[in-house]
């Protein structure tokens, strides 16, 4: 599967890469797969910039953007930082953020890791939810 996370107990993140083509088949059994991650941190950081093509339609981001918002209803105060590689998958991850808009999930697209990180590190302390 060219998806991939890990979960870095210690640090409070998850971290997801891409590698290769991501199929739409793939994004689906990704967000099933952290939806029914136990304890999942509420920091998390998906780095589509490294070799990542995502060529799916706009119906695809809707219905993962719904799957993983279902969730969302737990995790109040969440971070969850996109980078993006290109202007494509920008746009991409754009329109993710904006059927996402309404959760309990704060997002924000990047076109830099260190400042996606930088973003994400600027957080409150574990348990407090602003």
């Amino acid at each position: 599967m060219p998806l991939h996370f890990r979960i870095d107990r210690e640090a409070e993140i998850v971290w997801t890469w891409a590698e290769g083509t991501v199929t739409a088949d793939d994004l689906v059994e990704h967000a099933r797969a952290l939806t029914k991650t136990p304890d999942r941190p509420r920091w998390e950081l998906a780095d589509f910039s490294d070799r990542a093509e995502i060529p799916v339609a706009t119906e695809t981001v809707r219905a993962v953007a719904g799957l993983l918002s279902r969730e969302d209803v737990n995790r109040p105060g969440s971070r969850l930082a996109l980078v993006a590689g290109n202007e494509a998958m920008f746009g991409m991850l754009r329109l993710f953020e904006a059927y996402r808009e309404h959760s309990n999930v704060e997002i924000c697209v990047f076109r830099d890791r260190e400042e996606a990180l930088r973003w994400l590190a600027d957080r409150p302390p574990a348990g407090d939810v602003r």
